[in-house]
This record gives C-alpha cells, sequence and structure tokens, in this order.
C-alpha cells in the first residue's frame, strides 16, 4: 500500500523531464514488493515454485528494463516503458502448464475483482457530487446528476449479478485469461464513465449540448463495458444475450455519433435506457437460464471422496441448538461426520462453525424435497455423490 500510493502521488507528473525518474522508482519499489511476495511463496510452496518462479523472472527482467529506461532520453524511454509492461502481461503465458496445472483459490480472484469494482465505482459517485458541487443546482443539473447515478447502479447490478466468474473457474486457460485481462477494461470504462459524468453535469449548466470528448466518454464507456462483459459469458459459453447486447453497443455507439445536437439530459436519459433495459434483460433472461439448469450440470470438487456419511446423528434437530435451547431455521448434515448444525439463516451458524472447527468441507441440506450439497472449501454447490454399496454409514 506505501509503494502504491507512492506511484500514485508520482502518476500525475510521469511523461515529463521532472517526473519520469521519480514515477519510474515508484513503479519499481511496487513490483519489488510482489516479486518479494512470490519469492517468499516459491520457498514455502514446493508445489507452486515453478509458478512462482515464473513471474519472479518475467517481473524481474522488466522491472530492470523500467530501470534502464532512465538512461535514455524520450521518446525512446518511453517505448521502453511499453515493452517492460508488455513483458509483465505476457509473463502468464511463458510457461502455460504451469499456469494451467497450479492449483489457486477459485473464490479470491473474483472477491478482489469485485472489491476493486465497488471501489471505482465509488469513484464514479464521488465523480457525479463534483460535477454537481461545481455548478447551480437547477433542475436540468440535478437531473443530470440524478441520471449519473442511477446509471453508476446500473452497472452495479449488471456486474455483480450478471458478470460471469464461471470463467476463472473454467478448467480451460483461455476463459480465465479474458476474464483476468477483461477486468482491465472493465474498470477502465467505468471510470471514463464517472469522468464523463461530471463532465456532462457541468456541461449541462453550461452548454446546450454535450461536448463530444463528453459523449465518447459515456458511450464509450457503456459500450466498452457491455462489450467485455459479453465477451467474458461469451467466453465460458453462457452468453444468452449476445444479440441484444450487440444492438445496445451499436445505439450506444449511435448516440455517439449523433448525440453533440440532442440536450444534454436527453443524451443522458437514453444511455440510462440502455442500461435499465440491460438489467431488465438480464434478469428475465437469467432467471429462465436457471430453471434450465439441473444438478447434472454440476461439477464435483476435488472433496468429493470426503462425501463418506448419509446418516445423521440426530434427527432431532441442530446439536448446538439442543443442547443450548437455540431454535434453527433449517438444517444441514456435514457428510463426513455425519454433524446435523443449523443453516447461516439460524442466528448460531452451527453448520458453518462446524466446518470452521473440522475443515469438513460438505454438507447437504436435511430440508425436505431439497437434494442439494455444498463445498465450504470451493465455495460452490456440487453434486451429491451417492457412497458405493460396501462403504461403511457413520451413524
Amino acid at each position: 500500500m506505501l509503494a502504491v500510493a507512492a506511484l500514485s502521488v508520482n502518476l500525475e507528473n510521469a511523461f515529463s523531464a521532472a517526473g519520469d525518474a521519480p514515477f519510474v522508482f515508484c513503479y519499481v519499489f511496487v513490483r519489488g514488493v510482489l516479486i518479494a511476495l512470490y519469492i517468499r511463496a516459491a520457498y514455502h510452496v514446493p508445489l507452486a515454485r515453478a509458478f512462482c518462479l515464473q513471474y519472479v523472472y518475467g517481473f524481474s527482467f522488466a522491472a530492470g528494463l523500467w530501470l534502464i529506461s532512465l538512461l535514455v532520453a524520450p521518446p525512446v524511454r518511453y517505448w521502453i516503458w511499453a515493452a517492460a509492461i508488455a513483458i509483465e502481461l505476457l509473463t502468464p503465458f511463458l510457461n502455460l502448464k504451469n499456469t494451467k496445472t497450479t492449483p489457486f483459490d477459485q473464490s479470491h480472484i473474483p472477491e478482489r475483482f469485485g472489491l476493486f469494482t465497488i471501489i471505482v465505482l465509488g469513484e464514479v459517485v464521488v465523480a457525479t457530487a463534483n460535477g454537481a458541487a461545481k455548478v447551480e443546482w437547477t433542475f436540468p443539473t440535478i437531473a443530470a446528476a440524478a441520471i449519473g447515478f442511477a446509471m453508476a447502479a446500473c452497472i452495479w447490478w449488471l456486474n455483480f449479478d450478471f458478470v460471469e466468474d464461471g470463467a476463472i473457474k473454467s478448467k480451460s486457460l483461455a476463459p480465465r485469461f479474458v476474464y483476468l485481462y477483461g477486468h482491465y477494461f472493465l474498470v477502465a470504462s467505468v471510470v471514463a464513465l464517472g469522468i464523463g459524468i461530471e463532465h456532462a453535469v457541468n456541461e449541462t449548466n453550461n452548454y446546450p449540448y454535450l461536448k463530444f470528448s463528453t459523449l465518447a466518454l459515456l458511450c464509450g464507456a457503456i459500450a466498452v463495458y457491455l462489450a467485455v462483459i459479453t465477451i467474458i459469458r461469451f467466453a465460458v459459453g453462457t452468453c444468452h444475450l449476445f444479440y441484444p447486447r450487440l444492438a445496445s453497443i451499436a445505439a450506444a455507439l449511435l448516440i455517439l455519433l449523433f448525440g453533440g445536437s440532442l440536450p444534454p439530459l436527453l443524451v443522458l436519459s437514453l444511455l440510462f435506457a440502455l442500461l435499465v433495459g440491460g438489467v431488465i434483460l438480464e434478469t428475465v433472461f437469467d432467471e429462465e437460464a436457471k430453471d434450465k439448469e439441473t444438478a447434472d450440470s454440476l461439477q464435483p470438487c476435488e472433496h468429493a471422496d470426503e462425501m463418506r456419511v448419509y446418516q445423521p446423528q440426530t434427527e432431532d434437530g441442530c446439536q448446538e441448538c439442543l443442547q443450548n435451547g437455540y431454535k434453527w431455521v433449517h438444517l444441514r448434515l456435514c457428510l463426513a461426520c455425519g454433524h446435523v448444525g443449523c443453516c447461516d439463516t439460524s442466528a448460531h451458524k452451527h453448520a458453518t462453525k462446524h466446518f470452521h472447527s473440522t475443515s469438513h468441507p460438505i454438507i447437504a441440506s436435511l430440508e425436505a424435497a431439497e437434494n442439494w450439497a455444498w463445498c465450504y472449501a470451493d465455495e460452490r454447490f456440487v453434486p451429491v455423490i451417492t457412497p458405493i454399496e460396501d462403504e461403511v454409514e457413520v451413524e
């Protein structure tokens, strides 16, 4: 965090005679911390050693180029920067076998990306507030700010309900890389949208039409965002709304072409309508897609061999709740030992507490008409695998 803070402070003066050196040193500082962490992981985790060293070599070589660039005058210096960044981006491809076979936490990356996207969406809200703070509060400016905030809300809704994170869990590398690298463009588009909204609020008060640069930020951001989430879903093979999304992207580009002759509020309203339409379509078709899914589509996790117990230790209810006189909502069965605990909707969440105390990964529902299992370790639903006939069931 210290390294990133130093980098952000010096970012504004990059590409200048006085600012290049501080920027490069701070960038190498950031990379140095990451390289040190990869060296530490390579030392302590033999299984991931080859994978970690791949990044140590790639990032170290790129860091060397960054430092060497200070010995060269612009514009050659900036071409060296571009080469160094290209090496960093290509580092995961140096040994695809290592990248594919090294196990990783499948829930960690989407959670981290989700948090980063929330932070960036917060910047959109801040930009909207900044735009409103710089102008006189009239109906057009208040409406423009409100629409800008609503657009950010739509982006949030689309991102956290409908951006397919199954790509990162794919056995194939291509969907993983599409998901990882696609998030650069996804986040960049959200940043551009925030800047565009800030300018739009100001221009709504001062000009009859939006400037082309503002239109490009708004329309380009929405077009790129929709394109990225479509490509991510397409990579996984779950893109059920390809043509509607394509039509929305085309509509955003048409607004870019003809929006210069339209009132600012109308342009913002049209773009907002595109996002609202996307949320509605996604909601409707996502429910239909979920209805078509069956348990057969679930993939067993690596802990499937721990599904050994299908008889509960008690049929009276949650074991801990019974001992302490608590109430529960639903019951869950540990498939490793037969423990019966209450669900996470219950006040005391004994099923989850049992997992944390024993590391038994898989539970199944004990509710009538429910036939599903959940793997705590992988944080996903898994099929209930029937034990072989000669395996002993624990009462």
